[in-house]
């Protein structure tokens, strides 16, 4: 019994100096709350290249010449003489902070749509369901090392088309399109639904797109891209300087275009916002899914069977 007693006394005592040890010790890494894609490094000054320069802080490109080809490596914050290596292959840079994006695994309540169509209308219903899927996850840092703010993109969802018992159904998961781009202090995220090939009209029962931008404090603005019966289509967006132009085409039911929309912003703020109807003397995209613009704000994009320009005042070139 004594001896029990002393072997728990040992234990007890043992433990506590071990933590006691280890809480002394210098922490290499972030406390909790901290950037964790920030990771302490030390990199040959020769294999570097600088990439953007801010008050006090390099953003540094790692790249290595191997033979007939250079090969790309991470990304590297030169900070107040301290050199960290970002731990993430995508990642964009403001003078405030940057955002990285990966993606990973979550366990979520997300819509789960059952298209019956045995009958001769289709009928749809809409549950909820719980699973493990990938999300795609923001985060942005500030180059003392702390986190600013965290973003999840939209989830997908789950879809059955039951076409009657001698029929086989068939089941899956549409992944939203997740497009970004970034201006000199503004993170732009578009998250547009999509839906199964066989049966898009399911699309009419899952929410809203959105065109979301984020600053050094988080969501500046959120902006809705409407809610329809198809998925949009031809979806695209650039950035240069302090300026954004998106553009999408959305589909009718029957696949045709309905309409087009272009947005421009500055900053944060819509400066062009125009929607184009369908031509149907035309056999052609109203968006046909590219547009560019300049740090000036000159726009440019396919529109119908040409150009459509704006700096200004918007002007239509026929191709």
């Amino acid at each position: 019994m004594k001896r029990g007693l002393f072997v728990l006394l040992f234990l007890v005592v043992f433990i506590l100096m071990v933590v006691v040890e280890y809480s002394g010790q210098d922490n290499q890494g972030f406390s909790s709350g901290s950037c964790p894609f920030m990771i302490p490094a030390e990199v040959g000054e020769e294999n570097l290249e600088v990439i953007a320069q801010f008050d006090g802080v390099t953003i540094l490109r790692v790249e290595e010449n191997k033979g007939l080809y250079t090969r790309i490596g991470g990304y590297v914050v030169e900070e107040n003489g301290r050199m960290y290596m970002i731990n993430s292959s995508e990642a964009c840079f403001f003078p405030w902070g940057f955002v990285t994006l990966s993606e990973g695994m979550k366990t979520l309540n997300t819509s789960f749509v059952i298209a019956n169509l045995s009958q001769r209308r289709a009928n749809v219903t809409l549950q909820n369901r719980t699973a493990t899927l990938g999300v795609k996850h923001f985060v942005a840092c500030g180059y003392g090392g702390e986190i600013l703010w965290e973003h999840d993109s939209v989830p997908p969802y789950y879809w059955l088309i039951y076409r009657g018992k001698y029929m086989p159904n068939r089941e899956g998961v549409s992944y939203p399109q997740v497009l970004t781009s970034n201006t000199s202090n503004y993170l732009f995220v578009v998250e547009v639904h999509s839906a199964p090939r066989e049966v898009p009209f399911v699309r009419r029962w899952v929410g809203e797109d959105w065109v979301y931008v984020f600053g050094r404090e988080g969501l500046v603005k959120k902006l809705s891209l409407e809610k329809d019966s198809w998925p949009k289509r031809n979806v695209f967006i650039s950035s240069a300087g302090n300026y954004t132009i998106l553009g999408f085409e959305q589909p009718q039911e029957d696949g045709s275009p309905a309409y087009g929309r272009v947005l421009i912003f500055n900053g944060s703020e819509v400066i062009f916002d125009k929607t184009f109807p369908y031509d149907p003397n035309c056999l052609c995209y109203v968006i046909p899914g590219w547009g560019r613009i300049n740090e000036e704000g000159y726009a440019t994009f396919g529109l119908y069977t040409g150009t459509g320009i704006y700096n200004g005042t918007l002007i239509y070139e026929k191709g």
